[in-house]
């Protein structure tokens, strides 16, 4: 499995409603108070102790011999059939694809370009090449950051920034600072996770404000799974406070990627450790499993009921 999972995805992410007109974010959510608008400011901000910036995803030991390049347009093909790459079954070729590196940058590249449709698949392919994280694909991803397309734009973004494209760093930071509005939101978290990692970490602010309850309830919930994704693989543990909301929202990929999220960031309080124990029982197996391995990385044991959950916790609180 590779280190971060395409939400979306960045991202199964990344980009979650990735099928919307490309004119739009998504459709309009519900207007929202402006003193609660999410993120339209970068606040100054130091980095917190807890919060070593990690290396962006990279890709496993590349291959020892050449993979033909007939294989490589093989598997890239089967990356863009509905089929066998969704955000609900994944995408099973990916780890190939990414494992080969340098080599299939232009196959991809070549496969976006005869893709006309706004679909997942399409933007999928970028998140892959920001994972093969190569200069080499530097060129392309800073020219889809004009795209008509907004996922091509956020997804391009973070590529960027996990291949740590410093001469685009004044380009971004223009772009995030236009980038407006309730139903922009997924361009301007994939702007500010680009900026951090790019050395501005004041930007971070933004990400883990999206989570707070009083502005994520009023915003599409895609957006809101973006923001998750990125602060989880930003490791901002001042996430932690608020994923408990994300966890016990009715959407499932919401959910899941709050489940990932504080798995990942090691999450010690309380409210979020129950959120994940209440998903124990869910009718859902997925989540089931995704809640037992986030609270064994929150708390180095395994559980299999909410029950067993809160002997633990009960007992480490009275310590």
């Amino acid at each position: 499995m590779l280190q971060t999972r395409a939400l979306l995805p960045l991202l199964g992410f990344v980009l979650l409603v990735g099928c919307t007109k490309p004119s739009k974010e998504a459709s309009p959510p519900p207007e929202v108070p402006k003193k609660a608008e999410a993120g339209q400011t970068a606040k100054d901000s130091t980095k917190k102790p807890e919060e070593t910036l990690p290396a962006a995803p990279s890709t496993k030991a590349l291959p020892e011999k050449k993979i033909d390049k007939g294989q490589l347009q093989e598997w890239v093909q089967e990356a863009t059939e509905r089929g066998k790459c969704n955000r609900v079954m994944g995408c099973a070729v990916e780890e190939k694809i990414v494992g080969a590196g340098v080599d299939v940058v232009p196959i991809i590249i070549e496969a976006y370009r005869a893709m006309h449709r706004p679909v997942y698949q399409k933007f999928h392919l970028i998140t892959m090449l920001g994972q093969i994280a190569s200069r080499q694909a530097e060129a392309f991803l800073i020219g889809e950051l004009d795209s008509p397309l907004w996922q091509s734009r956020a997804q391009s973004a973070i590529a960027l920034g996990r291949i740590g494209s410093q001469s685009i760093k004044s380009k971004l930071g223009s772009m995030f600072d236009a980038t407006t509005g309730q139903n922009r939101l997924g361009s301007r978290y994939a702007l500010a996770y680009a900026l951090v990692r790019l050395g501005e970490p004041e930007y971070a602010d933004v990400l883990v404000e999206a989570l707070d309850p009083k502005i994520a309830s009023e915003v599409n919930w895609g957006f809101t799974a973006i923001a998750v994704e990125l602060a989880g693989e930003l490791s901002l543990r001042r996430a932690c406070k608020y994923l408990d909301w994300s966890i016990k929202h009715p959407d499932l990929f919401l959910k899941k990627a709050a489940l990932e999220a504080a798995g990942r960031l090691r999450c010690e309080n309380r409210e979020v450790q129950e959120a994940a124990s209440d998903l124990l029982a869910h009718r859902v197996g997925s989540v089931r499993e995704v809640a037992g391995e986030a609270l064994e990385k929150m708390t180095g044991m395994r559980f299999n009921t909410k029950e067993a959950w809160l002997n633990y916790r009960n007992a480490r609180d009275a310590k």
